[in-house]
């Protein structure tokens, strides 16, 4: 339970924080760097029996309407209890360059809590993420904190959510950007998913912001 509380504590430092950054940070609306992005995603997830769950999600993103990254990733989950749960999870990626593909992988992390308070459901996570090159670089490697709530409309099958999470680069201990996301999720048979978000990247030590469209399908079996 101390360990709960010590990364619910944080996660809500680091929202608080994340959202004061950008006023003080003091930036001038026209220097801005604005993009544009779109990713779409595909999740298979299959359980296994007595908690364990394996998944797999292709994924295309897309920056300015042109192809940017190909992603397939696979996982393991093990949910501990009806609040915890655990994932082990490794990301191949193809990004797109002007006239070649550039590999990458990357492994990560994840400890999950989440839980129900009447229809609204809160949920916190704590990620590390690191790129496996077969190569030590620190510069790769993340701490990510992120704070989710979510309300389960009674009676509807839309569930609509805002997050806000924190990426900490562990080369220094400094936080480079700040995810916002608001979304909705619609459930259809079988507890298969649709879902649609729009996400901001503020970039707290570059004068860039990314604004992204996401749509994902979540198949359940």
């Amino acid at each position: 339970m101390k360990v709960i509380k010590s990364v619910i504590r944080r996660c809500a430092i680091l929202v608080l924080t994340g959202t004061i950054s950008p006023l003080a940070f003091g930036q001038d609306a026209q220097s801005i760097s604005n993009e544009s992005a779109s990713w779409y995603s595909f999740t298979v997830q299959k359980k296994l029996g007595a908690g364990w769950y394996l998944f797999i999600n292709p994924e295309i993103r897309l920056k300015e309407w042109e192809v940017d990254k190909y992603l397939l990733e696979t996982g393991i989950k093990y949910k501990i209890n009806k609040y915890l749960s655990t994932t082990a999870t490794y990301r191949f990626t193809a990004d797109q360059k002007s006239d070649h593909l550039e590999y990458s992988h990357r492994l990560a992390l994840d400890l999950k809590g989440q839980t129900k308070i009447g229809d609204f459901e809160p949920e916190i996570r704590l990620r590390y993420t690191g790129i496996a090159d077969f190569e030590e670089d620190p510069d790769t490697k993340y701490l990510r904190y992120k704070a989710l709530l979510a309300y389960d409309i009674p009676k509807n099958k839309l569930t609509p959510y805002l997050a806000a999470e924190a990426f900490q680069g562990l080369t220094n201990d400094d936080f480079t950007k700040m995810r916002y996301s608001i979304g909705a999720d619609y459930k259809l048979k079988k507890g298969n998913s649709i879902g649609l978000s729009y996400k901001l990247d503020y970039y707290l030590e570059e004068y860039k912001n990314k604004h992204i469209i996401g749509l994902k399908y979540k198949l359940k079996f």
